[in-house]
C-alpha cells in the first residue's frame, strides 16, 4: 500500500518511478504477468531511462508468461542496446531464447545465446544451447554443448539429463576432467565409464584412465580397494606410472602403512625424479616429519623440492621450510639462508618473515644500523601485516631509532627484484560512474540483488575496482551483509592489505575491517574481561560476521564453535536449556564465544598467541609445539606452528585486532612480540566506540 501510494503521489519523480518500478517486480516474482504487465509499461519514462535494460527485461519476463512471446522477444532488444553491457544480459539471453523455441525459432534462440555467451551462468547457459541447437536440427553443434555440461559439471544436475549419445566424440581428456571433478557417490559409475570408453584409446591413455578410476574412488575413501587394484596394475607409460606411485603413496599415509609410504615414495624418487607427482610427494612426505619437528628427516627432503623445482609455486614454500629450521636452531648459516630466500624468491609470501628476522640477527649481535632497513622495508612493503606491526614495535627500540642507517643493507634491500604491486588508486574504468548511478537507481526501487550485479558487473570491467568494490561493500553492509561485503573487498582486490593506510582512507578499512554486532561483542567481551577488538579480530577471520555460516568441521556462527562445545559452554554459564540453532543467535554465539575465550587465557597463562593457536588448532597440539624449541620472542613460536592454517590464523587474528583498535578507538596499535603474557587489556572507552549500529 506504501509503495502504491508513493507511485502515485510521486509519480513524475525518479522516487516514484522507482516505486512503480518495485510494485512491478514484485508482481512479476509472484508471477502476477498480467498486473506487472500496464506497471511496467508506465514505468517506462525518462526517470528510469538509466536502467531502462531493467524495465524492459523486467516487461519481456511479464510478457512471456502471459505467452506473448513475440511481444517479449521485441522488448528484449532494449537490453542489446544498453552500453556498457547490462548486467541481466545473460538472464534476458536465456529469457529470449525461450520465447524464440516458443515461437519454433530454434536457430535464433540458439543464436541469441551464442552471442552472450559470456554473461551465462554456467551450466545452465551450455545447457540451454543444446537443446536450442538440438530444437534447430543441428546434433553436432548440440553435441558440443551437450558434451560440455557432462565432463566439465559432472556433479550437476544437468549432467544427468545429457544422454549417452553425446559422449561418443569426447576425448581422452574429458572423461579424465570427469574423473576429477566428480562426486564421491559418482566414483565406481565414473571409473567404469572410463574403462569402456577407454578400449578404443591407445596404450598411454588407457593406463591413464585406469590409474585415473582409481583416484575417484580414493576420493570416495575407499582406500583398501584402490590400494590393492593399483598395486595389481601393471603400467609401461611412466606418466601413468608416476600417477599410480603417487596415489599408492596418498593411500598407504591414509591407511598409516608405514612401509608402503616408503617404498611408494622411493619408486617416485628412483622412477620419477623429474615429475610434478614427485615434487607433491617431497613436500608431502617433509610434511609428515615437520609435524614431529623431525628436522633432520624433513630438511633434505625441502631442499631437494626447492632445488629440483626451483621454478615451481612450491619452491618458495619448500626453501622457507630449510630456512626457517636453521634460525630456529640458531645455526650459523641461518642470515645467510635468510638473505638468499629473499634472493631466489623475492615474490615469497614469507619475504616479509626473513626481512624481520634478518633484522632480528642483526639486533642481537649489536648492529641496529643493519637491522633499521630491514625493518623499515617490512613497515613499508608490507603494511598492515602482523610482521609489519611487530616491526613498527622493534623500530620504537631506542637503540634501533638512533641508529644510523647502513647504506650496505639499504642498497642490497633495494637492489632485490620486488614484485609490483597496484597501489591504491581511485582512476576508474569509464563506465564505473555509467554502473553507480544505475544501482542507486536499483536500489531506490529496492532492488538490492540488481543493484549488486550492476555493481559485479562493474567491478568485472576493471583490473583494480577499488571504488566499485568499496560501492559493493558499502551496499551489502546497508542491507545487513557487512560480510558478503567483506568478501568482495578481499574477491575484488587480493592486494587490499598493502595498501597505504592514509591512502585508502578511513571509509575503506571500516569496509574491510567492519564492526556488526558491537553492542553484544562489547558486553561479552568486557564480561569476560577480554580486549573486545581481538574478539571482532578472530570473528573475522571465523566467520567473517555471518551468524548463520556453517564450516566444514560443523563450527557454527560468529566465533565457530561446535555444538558439543556449545552444549558444554552453556552449561558452564548457566543458561537453562540449549540447542545447536541457538548458535546462530549473534548474541548467545558471542556469550558463549567469549567464555571459551577466557578458558583458553586462563589455560595458557595470558599468551594470547597460544591462545588462538589453541582456538584454531587444539591445545594438545599448541603443548606439543611448544616442546619444539626454546624460543627467543613469540614470533618465533608462532612461525614454527607445522599447520599452515593455524599459523596464518595466529597471525591474522592478531593483525586484526591491531586494525580494529586503530579504527574503532584511534590508536595506532603495534604488536608485541614478547615471551611475556600481555598486560591486562583495557576494555574500549563507551566513549569513543563505534557509533552503535543495529544488530541484525
Amino acid at each position: 500500500m506504501a509503495l502504491e501510494q508513493c507511485a502515485s503521489r510521486l509519480a513524475a519523480t525518479p522516487a516514484g518511478a522507482a516505486a512503480r518500478l518495485s510494485l512491478a517486480v514484485s508482481a512479476v516474482e509472484a508471477q502476477r504477468f498480467a498486473e506487472a504487465q500496464p506497471i511496467l509499461q508506465k514505468a517506462r519514462g525518462p526517470q528510469l531511462n538509466r536502467i531502462d535494460d531493467y524495465v524492459a527485461f523486467f516487461q519481456a519476463s511479464a510478457l512471456a508468461g502471459l505467452e506473448r512471446h513475440a511481444d517479449a522477444v521485441a522488448a528484449l532488444e532494449t537490453v542489446w542496446r544498453q552500453q556498457p553491457v547490462s548486467a541481466v544480459a545473460g538472464r534476458a539471453a536465456m529469457l529470449g531464447a525461450k520465447s524464440y523455441l516458443a515461437l519454433g525459432k530454434a536457430e535464433l534462440a540458439a543464436q541469441l545465446l551464442e552471442k552472450n555467451e559470456a554473461q551465462l551462468t554456467q551450466p545452465q547457459g551450455d545447457m540451454a544451447l543444446a537443446e536450442a541447437w538440438l530444437a534447430a536440427g543441428s546434433r553436432e553443434k548440440a553435441g558440443t554443448y551437450y558434451s560440455r555440461v557432462y565432463f566439465r559439471y559432472p556433479q550437476s544436475p544437468e549432467a544427468g539429463r545429457v544422454g549417452p549419445e553425446w559422449r561418443m566424440k569426447a576425448m581422452p581428456a574429458d572423461y579424465l576432467l570427469r574423473a576429477e571433478r566428480c562426486a564421491p557417490g559418482q566414483a565406481a559409475a565414473v571409473r567404469a565409464e572410463l574403462r569402456g570408453a577407454a578400449v578404443a584409446w591407445d596404450r598411454d591413455d588407457r593406463e591413464m584412465a585406469e590409474v585415473k578410476g582409481w583416484e575417484a574412488e580414493y576420493r570416495a575413501k575407499h582406500y583398501v580397494e584402490v590400494r590393492r587394484a593399483l598395486a595389481a596394475l601393471t603400467l609401461t607409460s611412466p606418466a601413468a606410472d608416476a600417477e599410480r606411485s603417487w596415489w599408492l603413496y596418498q593411500t598407504a599415509r591414509r591407511m598409516d602403512l608405514e612401509a608402503d609410504r616408503a617404498a611408494a615414495f622411493d619408486r617416485l624418487a628412483r622412477h620419477h625424479a623429474g615429475s610434478l607427482r614427485y615434487l607433491d610427494a617431497l613436500v608431502a612426505e617433509g610434511y609428515q616429519y615437520l609435524l614431529d619437528n623431525n628436522f633432520t628427516a624433513y630438511e633434505p627432503l625441502y631442499q631437494a623440492c626447492a632445488t629440483n623445482f626451483e621454478r615451481d609455486g612450491k619452491a618458495p614454500f619448500c626453501h622457507w621450510k630449510v630456512v626457517w629450521s636453521a634460525y630456529l636452531r640458531r645455526r650459523p648459516d641461518a642470515e645467510t639462508l635468510l638473505r638468499e630466500h629473499l634472493q631466489r624468491f623475492p615474490q615469497s609470501e614469507k619475504a616479509n618473515t626473513a626481512l624481520y628476522f634478518l633484522a632480528r640477527i642483526a639486533e642481537q649481535r649489536g648492529d641496529y644500523s643493519a637491522a633499521r632497513p630491514y625493518l623499515e622495508t617490512v613497515t613499508t612493503r608490507f603494511p598492515n601485516t602482523y610482521y609489519a606491526l611487530i616491526a613498527a614495535d622493534r623500530l620504537n627500540d631506542a637503540r634501533v631509532r638512533a641508529a644510523d642507517v647502513s647504506a650496505e643493507t639499504r642498497q642490497w634491500v633495494d637492489g632485490l627484484r620486488w614484485p609490483r604491486r597496484a597501489g591504491f588508486s581511485v582512476v576508474e574504468a569509464a563506465t564505473a560512474k555509467t554502473r553507480r548511478e544505475r544501482a542507486a537507481l536499483l536500489e531506490m526501487a529496492g532492488l538490492d540483488n540488481y543493484a549488486e550485479f550492476e555493481l559485479r558487473m562493474g567491478a568485472r570491467e576493471e583490473s583494480a575496482p577499488i571504488g566499485l568494490a568499496m560501492d559493493l561493500a558499502d551496499h551489502m553492509t546497508k542491507i545487513g551483509q557487512a560480510d558478503k561485503g567483506l568478501r568482495y573487498i578481499k574477491g575484488l582486490l587480493p592486494g587490499y592489505l598493502f595498501f597505504p593506510w592514509d591512502a585508502a582512507g578511513d571509509r575503506f578499512w571500516r569496509l574491510a575491517f567492519p564492526m556488526p554486532y558491537q553492542e553484544d561483542l562489547e558486553k561479552y567481551a568486557r564480561e569476560h574481561d577480554i580486549d573486545p577488538y581481538l574478539v571482532a579480530g578472530l570473528i573475522r577471520q571465523e566467520s567473517e560476521f555471518n551468524p548463520k555460516v556453517i564450516s566444514r568441521s560443523n563450527a557454527y556462527g560468529l566465533t565457530q564453535i561446535l555444538p558439543s562445545t556449545g552444549r558444554e559452554l552453556s552449561r558452564r554459564v548457566g543458561m537453562r536449556a540449549f540447542s545447536t540453532s541457538m548458535l546462530f543467535d549473534p548474541a548467545i554465539n558471542l556469550r558463549l564465544g567469549t567464555f571459551y575465550l577466557k578458558t583458553l587465557q586462563r589455560a595458557f597463562g595470558g599468551r594470547w598467541e597460544d591462545v588462538l593457536a589453541a582456538y584454531n588448532g587444539g591445545g594438545s597440539r599448541v603443548n606439543k609445539w611448544r616442546r619444539f624449541a626454546t624460543f627467543n620472542e613469540q614470533a618465533e613460536f608462532i612461525e614454527t606452528i607445522p599447520f599452515d592454517e593455524t599459523r596464518d590464523y595466529v597471525q591474522s587474528v592478531l593483525r586484526n585486532a591491531s586494525v580494529y583498535r586503530r579504527l574503532y578507538e584511534g590508536k595506532v596499535a603495534a604488536i608485541h612480540s614478547t615471551n611475556e603474557p600481555p598486560a591486562k587489556p583495557r576494555p574500549a572507552a563507551a566513549k569513543k566506540s563505534l557509533p552503535k549500529r543495529k544488530n541484525r
